[in-house]
């Protein structure tokens, strides 16, 4: 698995708002400058319920039938509480058509797990219906298993510690979509990420860092400069520099930092 850190420290969310207000105008809270990324492929754009008000966003491309990221905020308290049980088998989700989202069948004997985005141990926390929602398949996408229940669990529960440390953070987590990957789709055309990322900030400490993992079976140390990937890890890297004041937009750059991530 090649795997790519960016950590960059010192930094507060100074973007405001942006001008297109009607996207995700329900739950823009969880954002950090109550800014939204900027999707360039074509999206559907949901909010999902909590106990006050909206609790996680998600960006849906019918296009590949899964979801792009999903952007959450998570505070000291929410870590702290219990996550309920499982609630829900996967499912469709019913606020987008059908025949636009992965099925069970797509996932059988297909080698993948079925990754959710926003956690469901997270979505517990915020609140039942967020649980139900989290096993929704505009939440889930194909994983490799290994990546799944090694690396990427390590990182969620990493998450929530920081939730615990700091008093809450904002979190952007996505998927990565390289046509070279193989294989590139399963089933009936749901498309196979070929890299997860996870974007992080704590305005307690004013620290952003930002994880890129190859969807693969390994967790080897071995990562690429920001040169070489793809076109949309490039935008990612823009987006960051986004959230920085002028003078501080070059400090972004590719920094293998394991120990910040609490990875083994």
């Amino acid at each position: 698995m090649r795997l790519l850190i960016l950590s960059l420290f010192g930094i507060y969310a100074a973007t405001a708002a942006g001008a297109e207000s009607s996207r995700f105008a329900q739950c823009r809270e969880v954002f950090a400058a109550q800014t939204p990324p900027v999707e360039r492929i074509d999206t559907i754009e949901t909010c999902r319920p909590g106990r006050d008000g909206a609790s996680f966003a998600v960006a849906f491309a019918p296009a590949r039938r899964a979801p792009v990221w999903a952007g959450y905020s998570l505070t000291r308290a929410q870590a702290l509480a219990g996550s309920p049980g499982r609630l829900a088998d996967f499912s469709p989700d019913p606020d987008l058509p059908k025949d636009l989202q992965a099925r069970d069948a797509d996932f059988r004997r297909s080698g993948f797990d079925r990754g959710h985005l926003v956690p469901s141990a997270v979505a517990g926390r915020l609140s039942p219906g967020a649980k139900i929602a989290s096993y929704w398949y505009s939440n889930v996408a194909a994983q490799n298993p290994n990546h799944n229940r090694g690396l990427w669990a390590q990182v969620e529960a990493w998450v929530r510690e920081r939730a615990k440390e700091t008093g809450e953070v904002r979190v952007i987590v996505g998927t990565v979509f390289d046509e070279r990957a193989v294989p590139t789709s399963i089933g009936a055309g749901v498309a196979v990420p070929s890299h997860f990322f996870l974007t992080i900030y704590a305005p307690g400490d004013a620290k952003l860092a930002t994880l890129i993992a190859e969807n693969g079976p390994d967790a080897s140390a071995d990562w690429r400069a920001l040169d070489d990937l793809t076109p949309r890890l490039r935008a990612l890297e823009a987006r960051i520099s986004e959230l920085l004041p002028a003078e501080r937009r070059h400090d972004v750059r590719g920094v293998l930092d394991r120990g910040y991530w609490g990875l083994h």
